[in-house]
């Protein structure tokens, strides 16, 4: 592990993330409003979609979120038609969630939509920067994983949840 960076370098590239994150935001919001769903409704769309059949707990985990919110977005989801609940084979007790014929085809226009997004996004960047910029970006992912970690540990010293003495 390297030394901490200046506090400068800090707040540089915490405006540079908060800067990126609102302009995929924005920009993600505006390329799925056309398909009637929101950015987590598109995103949970796209998890059933790659793990084909799924739990909300499953999905609830690899988001980070509480079930209950997965719950709502899910419940939006199957009166929109693009998702059923299926009792698990395995376990009656369970439920699995799959996408529909029309939540397959609102996942496909997503796709094509973002496919087309971001791959004239990347056509901006210079051929020999792009490798530079999926490496980084391995880099970042690998680096926020490993973080969390030591983060979980550091909540519990969280400055927020003091009291004025």
């Amino acid at each position: 592990m390297q030394q901490p960076l200046e506090i400068s370098q800090v707040k540089v590239f915490r405006r540079l993330l908060r800067k990126l994150e609102r302009e995929f935001n924005s920009q993600l919001r505006e390329k799925v409003e056309c398909c009637g769903v929101s950015v987590i409704q598109c995103h949970t769309l796209l998890e059933i979609e790659d793990r084909q059949n799924t739990s909300m707990k499953e999905i609830s985990d690899f988001f980070r979120i509480d079930k209950s919110t997965i719950s709502r977005t899910i419940d939006i989801l199957v009166k929109k038609g693009y998702v059923s609940r299926v009792i698990n084979d395995n376990n009656r007790r369970f439920m699995d969630i799959k996408l529909t014929e029309e939540g397959e085809k609102i996942c496909k226009n997503i796709n094509l939509i973002c496919d087309k997004f971001y791959s004239d996004l990347l056509s901006l960047i210079p051929d020999k920067k792009l490798a530079q910029l999926f490496n980084s970006f391995s880099l970042f992912t690998e680096a926020l994983k490993n973080v969390d970690e030591f983060s979980k540990t550091e909540q519990k010293n969280c400055i927020c949840n003091r009291s004025e003495e």
